[in-house]
């Protein structure tokens, strides 16, 4: 992987956490970078892989196509949050 590709994984992934956790990416990187972010990797009762990030009480669930807090049940298959 170059380093160009790394930072655009990186830059998506923040993203992501931001959303995940209603932050601008600003805050979302700098409670990255503080440590505040606890991020977690694992998978659901589907086999479904996600990453698990938490602060301040939020937590939810990043999948592929989808973000899901904790209280939201786990997409299908091939689902994405947008309804397709």
């Amino acid at each position: 992987m170059s380093e160009r590709e790394m930072y655009d994984e990186v830059a998506a992934m923040v993203g992501a956490i931001a959303k995940a956790l209603d932050l601008g990416e600003a805050e979302a990187a700098k409670a990255v970078e503080d440590g505040r972010v606890s991020v977690e990797l694992g998978s659901d009762d589907r086999g479904q892989r996600f990453v698990r990030v938490a602060l301040d009480g939020r937590a939810a669930r990043i999948y592929p196509g989808a973000i899901l807090h904790e209280t939201e049940a786990a997409p299908e298959r091939g689902g994405c949050s947008c309804g397709h």
